[in-house]
This record gives C-alpha cells, structure tokens and sequence, in this order.
C-alpha cells in the first residue's frame, strides 16, 4: 500500500463555498482511480486529503493520473506513524534504503509543539532527525537550497507525525466541471488543444468539436484530431466527447460567392454558428477557442469581432494575449505538441484565398451570408445528417 498527501490548490481560499469545491475535486480524483480500477481509500481533511492505495501496478500509475487532474497543488508519497523515536528511525532507515547511496538533503520541521514529549523545538527535532541519517550514511551532505530530498515532518495533534521527501507538483486551478461545461473547436493545430487545457483548469470540463470535408477527413487528419482530443480529455474531471462534423454542404455554399476575400470570415462565423447550435443542444455554457490576437488574418481584431457576432453564447479565448512561442511552450509542457505537428489537414488553412480580408466589416459580412441560399437549413442539415459524436475516455 502507499499512502499519498494531497494538497489542493486555491481551493484553499474560497469562503462558504469551499468544500464544495473540495468535493468536487475529491469526486473527480474518485472518478480517475476508479477507472483504472485502483483500489483505494481517501479520506478529506480542512487543506488536505490523504489517499491509501492498494494493489499498484507500480507507483508511477497513481502519480501519472494526479498529475492530469487541476485543483491539486501537490502531492507527495507520506508515512504516517505514531510519535515515537524508534518509528522516526525506522522510517528515515527505509526511506534512506530505497533511494540513491549519495545525495543532499535539508529537513523541514512542522509543528513540533505536538510533540514536545520529544522535541523541545523545531531546531531541537532539526538536529536529533539530522545526526540519525548521518549514523544512516556518513556519506550524505546537507545544503538548504540545492538539496536532492527535503526530509519534510509535519507532526498533528493526534500524536502522530507526516513524512515525506519527495513533493510532485500537481497543475492547480479549480477542480473541472465545478464552473460547468464547454465545447472547444479543436483544429488540430498547436493553439486549440492549448486553449481547451486552460479552459479545464478554471473549472470547466470540455468535449470537443472538429470540422471536417471529405477532402480533410484523411485517415491521418482523423487520427490526429482523436488523439489530441483523448489527450486533453484526460484532463477533465470526467469523460466527454467528440463531434466530428462534415462541413463540406456549407463551405461548398460559401465557395460560390463572389466575395472570395471574405471566404475564411464567413466559413468561421458558419463554424461558430453551428458550436452555439450544438452547445445549446447538449446543454454547455461556453465556446472554447485558440484565437491569438493578430496571428493570422481572421484573428485580427476587427476579424473576431465580426466572428464574434455570429454566436449568443459567451466564447472563451485563452490564449488571446499570448505570442505564438509561448503557446508553443505550453503544448509542449502538456504533451500536445508533438501530436499537433503530426501530418494532417486543416479545413480553415485549405479554404484561405490568396488576399484575406483582415478589416473586414459586420454589414459586409452579413450581406454575404444572406447570397447564401437556405443557410439554416444547411445547418440543419448538417446537425441531423453529417454529425458523428464519439465519446471519449
């Protein structure tokens, strides 16, 4: 068995609301070990939830799923014991046994007022834990800064003591679902799986909406857009969704118009009229998009305020003040990026013309789309015929 502390992130500062929060994410923690059928204890404390689990395959399992879930500040592998000298031997002998012959080390000392029976202080505890690893190994260094493992003692009022050394930090932000839920536009590119995991960590859960053509819908795009999406789902706090939608009836209707600079405008406003329509349908409270201000032409400001019009439901934009290189960094630490560079095609990038509209007008626009004959019907359409959902997890 291990036993693990979990810290929770800035759950911690909410006020009445609080252990709803803590609730939320103790359910969501539930739902992950529950899934990969770990058998387990968890037991939720004021600031922090202590997990026993049974059974591992090994310790990296447990580890790599509360890594993936937001609202956890840390956690960190504990023995839990009774406040005696021998059990604070025993312990520092097997964690000493099981860890690199040479290493630096610092030790942090927690209330030790609840063990003054022992310890006349935290400095007092400081040098009795310090002289007993070095009888372990006369090898070991101490350094306050730079040290390999923080031998860390947090002693409770129920006589006993919390010890661990190594501290995995967790993702933070709230746990997700406890805001409601999504649906993200996921184009395979390196921005939306990047938009969609910051999204996860303010609260939300997401399912994931991508348009496709028969001319993008190649065994390689497809795989692309699954795998991105099975990747960011693991995120949330529960499993959800995937809509592939084949948008060719509507981009070969756009096609027709004289207006080809304003091509890529009118194909997103259809995009994000058809999210609001589906949103709605499955009852989510927000769009979620990888929009980045100036980065392409239909991103410019004048552009997404016209893309913006074509739907009533509030639309999300994470990433909306970050350069292209910080993206870049953050779907890298998330492990999206190599996915994103797969090979696959990209609807929007296919359908730009030579000279896209970057000023482009609310009237303007909206005078083209009424050239397109029975434009909600198209929509319609599409919903009952050419809408694939496939659930994820």
């Amino acid at each position: 068995m291990i036993t693990i502390l979990i810290k929770y992130s800035e759950l911690t500062l909410k006020g009445k609301n609080r252990n709803q929060f803590i609730n939320w994410l103790i359910d969501n923690i539930k739902y992950r070990l529950d899934k990969n059928n770990i058998n387990y204890e968890i037991i939720k404390k004021y600031d922090h939830a202590i997990l026993n689990a049974k059974n591992l395959k090994s310790e990296d399992e447990i580890y790599q799923i509360l890594q993936n879930i937001p609202g956890i500040h840390s956690f960190a592998p504990i023995y839990i014991q009774k406040i005696t000298i021998e059990n604070i031997i025993s312990d520092l002998e097997k964690i000493i046994a099981n860890i690199r012959t040479n290493f630096k080390f610092r030790i942090t000392i927690k209330n030790s007022g609840f063990a003054k029976k022992i310890f006349s202080s935290n400095q007092d505890a400081i040098i009795f834990i310090a002289k007993e690893i070095f009888k372990i190994n006369n090898n070991l260094k101490v350094d306050l800064k730079n040290f390999d493992y923080n031998f860390e003692f947090n002693f409770t009022a129920e006589n006993k003591y919390h010890l661990n050394v190594i501290k995995y930090n967790g993702i933070i932000g709230l746990p997700s679902g406890i805001n409601g839920e999504g649906l993200s536009m996921l184009s395979g590119g390196i921005d939306s799986p990047v938009a969609s995991y910051l999204t996860i960590c303010r609260g939300i859960n997401l399912s994931f909406i991508s348009f496709l053509t028969s001319t993008t819908s190649t065994k390689e795009t497809l795989t692309k857009i699954k795998l991105l999406a099975e990747k960011i789902n693991q995120f949330n706090g529960k499993d959800h969704f995937l809509y592939l939608i084949n948008f060719e009836k509507m981009q070969e209707a756009i096609a027709k118009l004289k207006g080809t600079e304003y091509r890529t405008i009118l194909l997103r406003r259809a995009f994000f009229k058809f999210a609001n329509i589906l949103a709605e349908k499955e009852n989510k409270k927000l769009i979620v998009t990888g929009d980045s201000l100036g980065q392409v032409s239909s991103q410019t400001l004048e552009s997404l305020i016209v893309i913006n019009k074509a739907v009533d439901l509030f639309t999300m934009r994470p990433l909306i003040a970050l350069s292209k290189e910080e993206i870049i960094n953050k779907a890298k630490k998330i492990e999206t990026y190599q996915l994103s560079i797969l090979k696959g095609e990209d609807m929007c990038s296919l359908f730009t013309p030579k000279n896209p509209k970057t000023k482009p007008t609310l009237e303007k626009t909206i005078y083209f789309e009424n050239q397109i004959e029975n434009y909600p019907k198209i929509l319609e359409e599409i919903f009952e015929r050419y809408t694939r959902k496939i659930k994820l997890g």
